[in-house]
């Protein structure tokens, strides 16, 4: 009788260590590795909107370019990507195009030498903002989200950027 006794015990200590052993791994999962892979998770999303954004802005300041330099009539069409809580701005008088775009990610140097004032202050990076200047004279009819207002949701726009019978360049997004 003693044997199975000594037995018994033997397995229900085995199983509370078992127990134990498991709560502090999935404490550490929890308290660990599961911000940390938030974190990376935001900050892939961020560089994934930052360069789709970018892209779309270079994209658009070349048809503006190429409208320019082509004939009265000339119109180009392209896609214009726009991520939550972005903001594109066109600035008539300066002739500039200015993204912003607010970091979901802490502390990511994605940002770092943008072209707002505290671009280079490491505590501060917060928002990215590029202003891109087609070199063109243009104006810009804006939609819903583009202009100064924010996109709510991620959402592309059907781009027109095209040369009346005047020579005057307007940027129109749908």
């Amino acid at each position: 009788m003693e044997r199975s006794f000594l037995s018994l015990n033997s397995k229900g200590q085995a199983t509370i260590e078992f127990l134990l052993v498991m709560i502090v791994a999935l404490t550490y999962i929890i308290v660990v590795v599961q911000p940390n892979a938030d974190i990376a998770g935001f900050a892939a999303e961020d560089v994934a909107n930052i360069s789709k954004f970018k892209l779309s802005t270079e994209k658009l300041a070349n048809a503006i370019q190429y409208v320019s330099i082509s004939g009265q009539g000339t119109k180009e069409s392209m896609v214009f990507f726009l991520p939550i809580g972005s903001t594109l701005s066109c600035t008539s008088p300066a002739n500039q195009l200015t993204i912003n775009y607010p970091l979901r990610s802490k502390g990511s140097t994605g940002c770092f030498n943008d072209d707002d004032a505290a671009g280079n202050d490491p505590n501060n990076l917060k928002n990215c903002k590029k202003i891109i200047n087609p070199g063109v004279d243009f104006s810009c009819t804006p939609s819903s989200g583009v202009g100064s207002a924010q996109s709510t949701s991620s959402r592309t726009y059907t781009t027109y950027v095209q040369k009346d019978s005047a020579g005057t360049i307007s940027v129109h997004f749908t």
